[in-house]
């Protein structure tokens, strides 16, 4: 997680769920698998690495939309032996 945001991390909204979106685009034969949430915690790491699991994929990318102050950043998150490049807007 960016420094920000982990510095920041708190609990999660309650409508939150309703906004997570996920989608699989394929280019050139590779899948880009991208996940949209509002930020309720670490548990969206988790949820996307078991999603890249069962793809057999070996990375991800993660949009989280924070409503907190100070909280955007990107970085790349190691999830056991999964990468997840974590934008935080």
């Amino acid at each position: 997680m960016c420094e920000a945001a982990a510095a920041q991390a708190g609990g999660a909204s309650s409508d939150a769920a309703a906004f997570d979106k996920d989608a699989v685009r394929e280019h050139h034969y590779e899948q880009f698998i991208i996940e949209l949430k509002l930020w309720h915690g670490e548990a969206a790491y988790e949820q996307l690495a078991g999603y890249l699991r069962s793809k057999g994929a070996p990375h991800g990318y993660l949009v989280t939309l924070d409503l907190r102050k100070g909280a955007n950043c990107e970085a790349w998150v190691g999830v056991g032996d999964l990468r997840l490049f974590d934008v935080v807007l």
